[in-house]
């Protein structure tokens, strides 16, 4: 909980913090960084 409240109060997180949120909510790391609207990017193989 602390991580959390870390971030809360602007503190950067770990990417590998951000990596595991990601994979626990099955979403991609650019959406939870707001960098896409495609929440499962990460599902979609390249072409």
């Amino acid at each position: 909980m602390r991580g959390y409240q870390n971030i809360e109060l602007g503190s950067e997180p770990r990417y590998s913090s951000i990596f595991k949120i990601a994979e626990y909510y099955d979403v991609s790391v650019d959406w939870l960084m707001g960098r896409t609207e495609d929440r499962y990017a990460h599902r979609r193989k390249p072409e």
